[in-house]
């Protein structure tokens, strides 16, 4: 019930934010609404505002039964069912949202052609680079802060470097990507070039404060984990309060730049305007075999997307689809590996503790001590392996103890405690009644 209880904290508020993006769509920004460019005079058209009305009632309807759908997941009982629970969930979180959307974007498009409100553009008027703002990236030097910043618990404290690595290169990759990432490609939406190159600049330092708040984050997560390492209470608190005020605070970028976009084109649309509605499929997915271009900036925000058109792009949306499908299937899978019972045996040579695919070996001849434990040590935390209800393997440490390897189903005591001559520990168990005992007895 505990997992579940996690898992629902960390996700229950997906809906909500798949629901508020959606509603946000309902404001013209860009002279774009639902993924549809449409001129000034559409935002008080009867049939427009009806259409988009019933939208955003679809859409807070499905947000509120997505939410009801996520309590299950508190009462189901085992790590493994809440999880399988809640990733699929996740996968119709995503997907769910989106059904209103794409309708809404088909309904003012059929409006759009019955009002003849297409525009034909220019040649040239969106890839025109003369309208763009002058680059201002930020230094290097403000991701080479923190990444310093989570390498410092290295100094004191290498039980967890496995994650202060895996938060150092993710660090390294939000620079990469705040950098190459981002196309340079004008803002333009009509013919006044100010508010072209003003909308060009929100949306440069917007893509830069969000990959820099990114680093930072996972450098604070980094300094946590040293700090509390061997607490798992305040270890998974912090980790879901640094989550949620990094999602907040992304959220609260989004939100402002969108205001401003809004709030700059609250006139626009009157004369000539960019639009390029029959490159964005159902509004969301960017197909333009004229662009060479794999990655393209969206309309309106400061997210990118790829474009289809492009083989690169293509692999990409086939390998993102493949993984949403099979995210019913890995539980299941990760279940039937992780659930494999944990053995241990002896010989005259050496005793030996293995799960699937970890197998420990310590010869006899290096064992230092033995002790036989009816319970797990206090503060034992998973540093880097698989940490379940039934099953605990990998590198973990524990107060008092420090670091050791851990082969053990945490449910099934007693548990077999090992040091070697050179320091090395080693913690196992079986689910075999008796066979702990008997193994203790052999080696003492």
């Amino acid at each position: 019930m505990i997992a579940g209880i996690i898992m629902f904290i960390s996700l229950f508020w997906l809906p909500f934010l798949m629901a508020w993006e959606n509603i946000n769509q309902t404001k013209f920004k860009k002279n774009i609404v639902a993924g549809v460019t449409l001129p000034f005079e559409a935002r008080e058209d009867e049939e427009v505002k009806g259409r988009l009305h019933r939208f955003v009632k679809h859409e807070k309807l499905i947000c509120a039964l997505l939410l009801l759908c996520a309590v299950p997941a508190i009462f189901l009982k085992g790590d493994f069912a809440s999880l399988e629970y809640m990733m699929c969930w996740v996968l119709v979180v995503c997907v769910l949202p989106e059904i209103p959307y794409i309708l809404c974007n088909r309904d003012l498009k059929k409006i759009k052609r019955e009002r003849n409100w297409g525009f034909e553009n220019p040649d040239g008027i969106i890839v025109d680079t003369s309208y763009i703002a002058p680059a201002k990236w930020l230094s290097p030097w403000s991701f080479i802060l923190p990444l310093a910043a989570a390498f410092v618990p290295f100094l004191w404290d290498r039980s967890f470097w496995a994650m202060y690595l895996a938060n150092s290169l993710c660090i390294i990759l939000c620079g990469l990507s705040y950098r190459y990432l981002y196309r340079n490609k004008s803002e333009r939406i009509d013919d006044d070039q100010s508010l072209t190159k003003a909308l060009t600049e929100i949306r440069r330092k917007s893509w830069g404060r969000v990959w820099l708040l990114t680093a930072w984050t996972m450098a604070v997560l980094n300094m946590c984990v040293a700090a509390f390492g061997s607490e798992p209470v305040p270890v998974t608190v912090a980790v879901l309060v640094l989550s949620m005020v990094m999602v907040a605070a992304i959220v609260g970028i989004e939100v402002k730049t969108k205001k401003m976009q809004e709030k700059l084109c609250a006139v626009s649309g009157k004369g000539v305007y960019v639009d390029d509605d029959d490159k964005w499929i159902w509004g969301l997915l960017y197909y333009n075999p004229d662009d060479s271009h794999l990655i393209i900036n969206d309309r309106v925000g400061i997210n990118s997307s790829i474009n289809l058109a492009r083989p690169a792009g293509k692999l990409i949306a086939i390998i993102l689809a493949a993984v949403m499908l099979s995210i019913p299937f890995i539980i299941p899978v990760t279940h039937s590996l992780v659930n494999k019972a944990p053995v241990i045996e002896v010989t005259e040579m050496a005793l030996t503790a293995k799960s699937g695919g970890t197998n420990y070996e310590i010869p006899l001849d290096d064992i230092k001590t033995a002790e036989l434990m009816e319970e797990l040590p206090p503060k034992l935390v998973r540093t880097m392996g698989t940490g379940f209800q039934n099953l605990l393997k990998g590198d973990f440490s524990a107060q008092d103890y420090g670091s050791m390897k851990v082969c053990l189903d945490p449910q099934c005591p007693p548990y077999l405690f090992v040091e070697k001559e050179n320091g090395e520990k080693y913690l196992v168990g079986s689910r075999e009644e008796g066979k702990v005992q008997e193994i203790y007895e052999i080696i003492k």
